[in-house]
């Protein structure tokens, strides 16, 4: 057995001492460390303790909890002031409850200057202890009364309570939004996987060889070509797809910003993923609200509807996906389809995804017809597209009118092609029911540019394509059925809408506006869209999402690889040729303008320069999609001097080209952004600044020296990544009713009209519920209305025009001697101030006024309405008393100051 006392063992152990002192010391730090830890734990109860418990609550500070906001999106704001009385210890933490339950615990935030608390306490050391702490109640909190209670923490771990004002303690919590069902998340899921999932596992191509689809294609033996089979389960997924969200009831759409903002609607639309966008405005407060009202006028999808303003308003002028109307023009709207066989929800998520889903397969459809057999990168680019930046920031809308002309250009092409008498007359239905749809998004904005796009295309597929396509019976018979249909169309909208058209003609604006030069757009315009991660979700008075949101440009790259591909080919083929002279227009316009005889000429008078995205971002893509084509053409040449097996000087001269056409990208890219506003470039990051650069260099290289499935991978990734989170993924609402308190004040006048004063948001969501508003949005201005109450046309220049019609409560000199005055503080808003004491509401010939808590008590006094129903802290409903007894009341009212 071994042992230490072991001769040999011991004298090995003496020879190494210092091994000994090594030991002491580790075993006299082994001690003093269990020492400090024992010394540690014993102590550990007691300074928790003293750290639980307030060292002296009444010395340590003292708060006012002022007021408590509620919000309809159950997001609760606590307002008023906290101070410390030691000068050496700070205000740090913040604790809130509702009734027991804990409802935040943090950081209070910064202070804000309180001058009133430093003077009536004494201390100019508090004059900086204000504080505002925004907070959102969670769902899983019910609606009802509730006890606030908060208490502030010090940095010496002293607490003190805040107190309320009288009032301030309690708060009324509204219900939570209706939550999707777990069905309802599933479909969504679903619908996002099934087209994704044939994408990523199809190949990458369709049956027919390049020869065959495009103009410059090389020959290629079958067993080259792949199996059209993928394409076919990709768009069968993709309407599976559009299916599945409309089943569920998904939108994209911000309407619940407007819904939870009038507290006199009860509605169950709710938001899921996102956020609602407030800039999108047009769309949730205007076009969406005037199509549910189509639903809940007392005539469903009626031509004028009298839910809005006097003696109603033509449905059939309302312009991007429109409304619902029961006229044979809605043949011609797809978009409103839903609303005459779904309900509510389901048709508001068909007039959502209708837009973005037609785009993508028609697009889809004329690549695939025009150019690469490669449909998947054909699809992304038609995803590009449909999703870019420039129409999710527009909910959708520049997606609508792009697919009407590319639907319409797609059906002329298979008419000229076809050889069976079927195919030429649904080809031909399909090119009239296209074009009237065109015609009926009433934006010349977008129109002007989309059709001479189109149009020139049409027109270089005809030359260039003209052995494939035929001109027999079936060809010129089909051309004249298409003619009829647009006819057709056009007359029945015509018949129901010409007076309209002709007022609205007729306004200062947008009748008059018929003269736009161009010239003005911003010197970084090219290079927005490739900030999207940035300004599209950013804004400020210099940009706002639908203005900041753009295609990704790649055109100095572009311009490079088009000059290499047509000095290999040596040939300009006419596609090409008519995109880049449009492109060159069209930047023209942007930067330089036109002279005005040629701007009118043209009817470009009527495109302002910033809409004109939607038009060059479709060119683009036309671009990329011929650039990919050709480049295949040039690769599959066995004489081609860039085959994948041959290294050679031209080589070298491509990848040279690549290198330069890079830099000069990126160089452009950066003087771009270095000519931005202050406040834009403070947006972009260094960081993300250099991913941007280093995507640049990626995407010039690829695309110049033909690595082309690369680089529409990156350029299709980057635009989808950026742009699709953009909008709110939530339900529609399934239904859009008054409060009780509001039905049951309106119950003797169901059909009374209402003004609503001092609440812009408020009027359109009262007509989503079936509430007659007289101050609505009009499209056609109510002339009706405004010659009743000015005979004398004194304000027709403020009001004739496109409107968003507010009522303000004012006193000031400008008002008339009939106690109101009218004034347009924007091209598109229209302002009528009344006089709160003086004016006669019998003058705006409606039963009822609707105001907020705050502007009340200013009508109280007015001896033309009463009181006669009110949500305490929300909103009043007055009655307006007619002229007899208006006179009786103002006769009392005289009577009882006379002595």
């Amino acid at each position: 057995m071994f042992s230490l006392f072991h001769p040999p063992a011991l004298t090995s152990y003496m020879k190494t001492g210092h091994q000994r002192r090594l030991l002491g010391w580790h075993l006299l730090g082994v001690l003093i460390t269990a020492l400090v830890v024992l010394t540690c734990v014993a102590l550990l109860p007691h300074n928790l303790a003293n750290a639980q418990t307030p060292t002296n609550t009444s010395a340590a500070g003292q708060g006012v909890l002022e007021s408590v906001t509620v919000n309809p999106d159950r997001s609760i704001t606590l307002n008023g002031w906290a101070v410390s009385n030691r000068p050496d210890v700070f205000v740090t933490y913040a604790r809130v409850w509702l009734d027991d339950r804990l409802l935040y615990q943090g950081r209070l935030g910064y202070a804000s200057h309180r001058s009133d608390v430093a003077q009536s306490l004494g201390n100019p050391l508090w004059e900086i202890s204000g504080f505002s702490l925004p907070l959102l109640v969670p769902n899983t909190i019910p609606a009802g009364l509730y006890t606030v209670r908060m208490e502030v923490m010090l940095g010496d771990q002293s607490r003190f309570d805040v107190e309320p004002l009288p009032g301030q303690a309690t708060l009324s919590l509204p219900p939570p939004p209706a939550s999707p069902s777990l069905r309802a998340k599933a479909l969504f899921w679903l619908a996002l996987a099934l087209p994704l999932l044939v994408w990523l596992i199809s190949p990458w191509r369709s049956a027919q060889p390049v020869s065959d689809q495009s103009y410059f294609g090389a020959k290629q033996s079958k067993d080259e070509s792949f199996s059209p089979q993928g394409l076919r389960i990709f768009a069968l997924a993709c309407l599976a797809s559009f299916v599945l969200l409309v089943t569920g009831g998904w939108t994209g759409s911000s309407l619940p910003r407007l819904l939870n903002q009038t507290p006199m609607i009860e509605h169950n639309a709710s938001i899921w993923l996102g956020q609602a966008q407030d800039v999108r405005s047009d769309e949730w407060q205007v076009v969406t609200p005037l199509a549910i009202s189509q639903i809940y006028g007392p005539q469903r999808f009626a031509s004028v509807n009298s839910l809005h303003g006097q003696p109603g308003q033509n449905m059939h002028v309302v312009g991007m996906t429109g409304v619902p109307i029961a006229n044979a023009a809605a043949i011609a709207k797809p978009a409103t389809w839903g609303f005459f066989f779904l309900d509510l929800r389901r048709a508001l998520a068909w007039d959502w995804w209708l837009p973005f889903f037609a785009c993508f397969g028609a697009v889809l459809g004329l690549l695939q017809r025009w150019f690469s057999p490669m449909w998947k990168l054909n699809a992304l680019l038609a995803a590009s597209v449909a999703f870019s930046g420039y129409s999710v920031s527009w909910s959708g809308w520049p997606a609508y009118v792009t697919f009407f002309p590319v639907a319409a250009v797609l059906a002329g092409d298979t008419l000229l092609r076809a050889r069976h008498w079927f195919s030429a007359l649904s080809a031909s239905a399909l090119l009239g029911w296209a074009s009237a749809g065109f015609v009926f998004v009433l934006y010349p904005g977008w129109q002007i540019p989309l059709g001479y796009l189109m149009a020139l295309l049409a027109l270089a597929a005809l030359w260039q394509y003209r052995n494939k396509y035929r001109c027999r019976s079936p060809q010129v018979l089909g051309l004249l059925l298409a003619v009829g249909i647009v006819a057709l169309l056009l007359a029945a909208w015509w018949l129901d809408a010409s007076e309209a058209i002709q007022t609205v003609r007729n306004t200062v604006y947008p009748g008059q506006r018929s003269l736009d030069l161009g010239g003005y757009a911003d010197p970084w315009h090219l290079s927005k869209g490739l900030g999207n991660a940035v300004t599209l979700y950013s804004a400020s008075q210099w940009s706002i999402a639908s203005d900041a949101g753009n295609f990704i440009y790649v055109l100095p790259p572009l311009l490079v690889a088009s000059l290499i591909v047509w000095s290999i080919q040596r040939r300009i083929d006419a596609i090409s040729l008519v995109l880049w002279a449009f492109i060159a227009f069209v930047c023209c316009y942007l930067f330089w303008g036109l002279p005005a005889w040629l701007s009118r000429a043209s009817l470009w008078s009527m495109v302002p320069a910033f809409r004109l995205d939607v038009a060059l971002g479709l060119a683009q893509t036309f671009l990329l999609a011929w650039l990919l084509q050709q480049w295949q053409t040039i690769k599959a040449n066995a004489n081609s001097a860039f085959s994948a097996h041959t290294f050679s000087i031209s080589t070298l001269l491509l990848r040279a080209a690549g290198a330069f056409g890079a830099i000069l990208f990126v160089y452009s890219t950066a003087q771009q952004f270095g000519s931005m506003l202050s406040p834009l470039q403070s947006w972009l990051s260094p960081g993300l600044i250099g991913l941007i650069y280093a995507a640049c260099t990626a995407l010039a290289y690829m695309l110049i020296t033909g690595k082309m499935q690369a680089a529409i991978l990156l350029y299709g990734g980057w635009t989808l990544a950026t742009a699709l989170p953009f909008n709110p993924i939530g339900q529609a609402p399934s239904t859009i009713n008054t409060t009780t308190a509001m039905a049951q004040a309106m119950q003797q006048h169901r059909q009374g009209q209402v003004a609503v004063v001092g609440q812009k948001e408020w009027s359109n969501a009262l007509t989503s519920a079936g509430i007659s508003v007289l101050n609505s949005t009009f499209y056609e201005p109510p002339l009706a209305f405004w010659k009743q109450l000015d005979p004398q046309q004194e304000y027709v220049d403020q009001y004739n025009r496109y409107q968003h019609l507010d009522i303000y409560l004012s006193e000031d000199d400008s008002l008339n001697s009939r106690h109101f005055s009218v004034g347009a503080p924007r091209m598109d808003r229209v302002s009528l101030r009344l006089h709160p004491k003086e004016f006669d509401f019998n003058l705006l010939n409606v039963e009822f006024v609707l105001t907020n808590a705050a502007e009340a008590p200013a009508l109280n006094a007015n001896l033309s309405l009463q009181r006669i129903a009110e949500e305490p802290h929300s909103w009043v409903l007055f009655q307006v008393i007619p002229h007899s007894d208006t006179q009786l009341k103002r006769n009392k009212a005289i009577l009882d100051v006379q002595p």
